[in-house]
């Protein structure tokens, strides 16, 4: 299914992402195992989602985690792959 929507909106090897929502990770993983040079973006809320993102992540050396905070103060995490 995640292979549907990479082909649906013509990613291709070099584009830039951004993963609003992302949840677990899932697509920007996705994105990370088959497409080559892609800048990803995921933004979520959750700390739960945060540390199971990081510990699944394909490409450790190369990802930065940042944690904004909405007007809410409520914390958005930010990872870039």
């Amino acid at each position: 299914m995640l292979q549907i929507y990479c082909e649906k909106s013509q990613l291709q090897h070099g584009h830039t992402v951004l993963d609003g929502g992302c949840g677990w990770g899932s697509l920007s993983l996705c994105i990370t195992h088959k497409y080559n040079n892609c800048k990803i973006t995921g933004i979520w809320n959750s700390v739960t989602q945060k540390h199971i993102l990081k510990s699944n992540a394909s490409k450790p050396s190369k990802q930065t985690l940042s944690k904004l905070y909405n007007s809410h103060d409520k914390q958005i995490y930010l990872l870039k792959m």
